[in-house]
């Protein structure tokens, strides 16, 4: 599913359109943040991507600094964000730490 909802996006795929800058990014989205990481969580759901199974990985984003968009009305000021990643939660916190 996760793939599917990303290739709705054009993001993922082989008929994505590649987004070239930060402008056409923010086009795409709801809200524009700036933060702090605080951590990664391994997320429950499971995709299924050419028969590789996919668990998110979540992304604690605090000390949150909104550009543009909303928190949730229920947010506790920390943003949570899933990402697709097939290489694990070690590959991301290490190529974002």
């Amino acid at each position: 599913m996760s793939s599917e909802i990303l290739g709705d996006w054009g993001v993922l795929g082989p008929d994505a359109e590649p987004v070239t800058n930060t402008n056409e990014i923010l086009q795409r989205s709801d809200i524009a943040i700036t933060g702090t990481i605080r951590g990664y969580t391994e997320g429950t759901y499971v995709a299924r991507t050419n028969g590789v199974v996919v668990r998110p990985v979540i992304a604690s984003i605090e000390n949150v600094t909104v550009q543009f968009g909303d928190l949730p009305k229920q947010s506790d000021g920390v943003l949570y964000v899933a990402l697709i990643a097939p290489a694990g939660i070690e590959a991301v916190s290490r190529s974002v730490p």
